[in-house]
């Protein structure tokens, strides 16, 4: 099971045309053997700072130890945000045009969703037949958006809200709790399913309402995070030690478990971008790293220097990561890795 309750543009370097083509072969070694840079940052006054997106253009959503949420700009700009009268706001997705969806807790603890488009205004929301709360999970870059709510026809249920407030539900025929994760542009959904034993499996639902359950081979607990736009869903599994792995599954249903060679206690894939790439955190015995795993499998260590662990929650298409480290006093604080 994921480690996260809910604990979420790289910079363009030009030359001229006759610079690129007298020394393109230089510069394409020089590219190879470059190494990523990790660009730290905290929201101003807060203890800590936790990133949970990113989108293409590099602007990062996420959420502070005020329980307020934030909007990193791409040239570092820091805007905090609360839902009016919200005890916690807590941003879960970012979209291209900058709108963030998430979800907020009222006075009693109440979950509610929010909308907050790139101008700062925000809009809160529920699904019309929630009984409980609603959590959105993610949003696409058309502005649809899913996740789940509390409905009558079992304890959990999943929704799609579309731009025009227009909602449809929907879950696992017989099961008591369906659980979005992510949307892609095409308005496929990837989540988990929890079963009468309590034991969760993966699901793909397409457009047109066609829903598909898999599971990793061999796995007690199969969790997806995130779908990209060829259906490839990124996401994690536990074994019967309990022990965690991650897992790519093709569009063609193939799936392909994966463990970061140097992990001692769990894999955990959070996201995966248009090109197949996947990034997430691994154990050791002494602190957690970040990962990216390129699509033909090559896994490389993510590691802000001199932090206690390294945890990234999201990637774009650049390969752009954002996620947040631990100091030694186990205070988190953001960071975006360039390739």
């Amino acid at each position: 099971m994921s480690r996260y309750s809910m604990p979420g543009a790289c910079p363009a370097v030009y030359a001229s045309a006759i610079l690129l083509a007298s020394v393109a072969t230089l510069s394409f070694a020089a590219s190879a053997e470059a190494k990523p840079t990790y660009i730290k940052f905290d929201v101003p006054g807060a203890t800590s700072t936790n990133p949970t997106a990113i989108n293409s253009s590099g602007v990062v959503a996420g959420n502070s130890s005020a329980f307020d949420g934030f909007v990193r700009a791409a040239d570092g700009t820091i805007t905090s945000f609360d839902v009016s009268n919200a005890n916690g706001t807590f941003p879960l997705s970012i979209n291209d045009d900058g709108t963030i969806t998430g979800w907020w807790f009222d006075s009693n603890y109440k979950q509610h969703g929010f909308i907050r488009t790139s101008d700062g205004t925000i809009t809160t929301f529920d699904e019309p037949n929630s009984i409980g709360g609603t959590i959105p999970a993610g949003i696409n870059a058309k502005g649809f958006i899913t996740g789940t709510y509390s409905c009558p026809a079992a304890k959990g249920c999943g929704f799609i809200l579309d731009p025009s407030g227009k909602y449809k539900s929907f879950h696992i025929s017989n099961e008591p709790f369906t659980a979005p994760t992510a949307i892609n542009a095409g308005r496929d959904i990837t989540g988990a399913y929890t079963d009468t034993q309590g034991q969760a499996h993966g699901f793909l639902r397409q457009a047109d309402g066609t829903l598909t359950d898999f599971d990793v081979t061999g796995a007690t607990y199969t969790e997806p995070m995130s779908i990209n736009g060829k259906d490839t869903i990124a996401g994690s599994y536990s074994d019967s030690h309990f022990v965690s792995h991650g897992f790519v599954r093709s569009s063609d249903g193939t799936v392909t478990s994966f463990d970061a060679p140097n992990e001692t206690s769990g894999t955990f894939a959070n996201g995966i971008n248009g090109k197949g790439v996947v990034t997430g955190s691994y154990d050791t015995a002494t602190q957690a790293f970040g990962f990216v795993r390129a699509a033909n499998g090559t896994i490389k260590t993510v590691s802000v220097k001199r932090s206690a662990s390294t945890l990234p929650s999201a990637i774009n298409d650049s390969n752009v990561i954002a996620g947040y480290y631990l100091d030694r006093n186990f205070n988190s604080h953001g960071f975006i890795r360039m390739p």
